[in-house]
């Protein structure tokens, strides 16, 4: 029996085991593919285009998905970097040289969906000054934008780059917009990384008082990065009075992306590539990048999603490799299949085994019942004593019921033996039984043993 008890718990042990990676498997899939209820997505501040453009992608998604989606305002690109890595939102928008990290550490959890529109860095200046290079700029006051933005970091490594130091005033006005100082008065320049659709921005150069400023050395800088490309924005770009530009400015610029983690559902990243590019976004939003170029501007592989939606090709590959793939799973199920099939069968033929002996042991125990009820019955045959009768008779009841409580197994109850045994227990009872009343001429205390049993 402890052997039988060893074979069953390693039987028990590989089940389990094959049970837990089905579940695992299983369990994995859910959880990479599981949309929250609420999707929530870091855009920017108020005002400005990352969330303007947000405004008109949220009712987009939600029908899509059939899920609320919530706009958070932050400040800019860093803080809504630490949000998505923290868990806090589930998708952020981010200036493409801070998704590297810019000044920060690079995190490699972080996948871009797409890449929405160019992001050109913006150096402004007050229309008739003699400013006409950033190099002009050394020692003077200059608005680099908010506290823990991108536009912040990106002006700081591109002074840094050119070896131009400026200086930032102490202002603690609040602003509206992040061009406010550069209307005011306070500073000589202001620098912005955003959409060219930005709404601040195009209110200030229509207004004919600003210009834009070249960075001539631009496709040099852009050589050095990967986040970074270079930029022209044509003459007459904004509609200002005097014309604004007036030349063609040459300047940088990254995009803004869409980004996740790497644990975001395959749904959700599927469902945004289909709002930003098959809903007509671009009729709101000219300056949105193509999905023909969108890989152009992703500075790093985008969301595997993402590959094989920008490249029908890559998606192709996908496809063949996931059938091959599917096609060695399949071989290994099969193996599996078979391998488990055999594994069934031998321990069937061991249950088996062990039940035939378990049986065979029963009925051995069966045939010597039955040998001591055929003792009792020579013996009840050689004696007239009605006592002796009596104790035969209990000997016999002991018997068989001793055989109805130890003799458990339900085959054994269908063998022609076991109904041979009851039938010779049943006819002894009921023989001795009539040879005491026979002999005491009164049955009124055998009235309680049933003849039959």
């Amino acid at each position: 029996m402890k052997i039988s008890a060893n074979r069953t718990l390693r039987f028990a042990l590989v089940w389990g085991f094959v049970l837990l990676v089905i579940t695992s498997a299983v369990v994995g899939l859910m959880r990479r593919d599981r949309l929250p209820s609420t999707i929530r997505v870091a855009t920017g501040e108020e005002h400005g285009l990352y969330h303007q453009v947000w405004l008109a992608i949220k009712p987009l998604l939600e029908e899509e998905l059939g899920r609320e989606v919530e706009l958070r305002t932050t400040t800019g690109s860093v803080v809504n970097r630490q949000l998505l890595a923290a868990g806090e939102v589930d998708i952020a928008m981010m200036q493409g040289d801070q998704l590297l990290g810019g000044q920060l550490e690079h995190d490699a959890t972080l996948e871009i969906v797409a890449p929405l529109y160019p992001e050109p860095l913006l150096v402004v200046a007050p229309r008739g000054t003699p400013i006409e290079s950033i190099r002009q700029l050394e020692g003077s006051p200059v608005y680099l934008g908010p506290a823990n933005s991108g536009s912040r970091l990106s002006a700081q490594e591109l002074f840094s780059h050119f070896h131009v130091h400026v200086v930032e005033p102490i202002d603690d006005t609040p602003h509206d917009s992040f061009l406010s100082p550069l209307e005011s008065g306070v500073v000589d320049a202001a620098i912005v990384v955003t959409g060219l659709q930005n709404r601040d921005v195009n209110s200030l150069l229509d207004s004919g008082k600003f210009d834009l400023v070249s960075i001539p050395e631009s496709q040099g800088y852009a050589d050095r990065s990967i986040q970074w490309q270079s930029y022209t924005i044509p003459t007459g770009y904004f509609s200002g009075a005097p014309t604004t530009p007036a030349q063609p400015v040459e300047t940088l610029a990254t995009a803004g992306l869409v980004v996740v983690t790497d644990k975001a559902s395959n749904t959700l990243v599927n469902a945004m590539l289909e709002v930003f590019y098959e809903h007509g976004l671009r009729t709101k939003f000219a300056n949105l990048i193509p999905r023909s170029q969108a890989l152009d501007w992703c500075p790093i592989e985008p969301h595997e999603v993402s590959r094989g939606y920008f490249n029908p090709v890559d998606r192709l590959s996908s496809i063949a490799a996931m059938m091959e793939s599917m096609a060695a799973t399949k071989e290994l199920l099969f193996a599996l299949g078979a391998g488990l099939f055999l594994l069934w069968r031998r321990t069937e033929r061991i249950r088996k085994r062990d039940h035939n002996k378990k049986l065979q042991a029963e009925k051995d125990r069966l045939d010597l019942l039955l040998q001591k009820t055929l003792d009792i019955e020579r013996a009840q045959m050689r004696t007239t004593d009605p006592k002796q009768l009596r104790k035969m008779l209990d000997e016999v009841t002991n018997i068989k019921l001793r055989a109805l409580q130890e003799l458990t197994d339900e085959e054994l109850y269908a063998d022609q033996a076991f109904s041979i045994f009851l039938m010779q227990c049943s006819n002894l009872i009921s023989k001795i039984q009539l040879k005491i009343i026979s002999l005491t001429g009164s049955n009124g205390d055998l009235a309680s043993i049933d003849p039959i049993g």
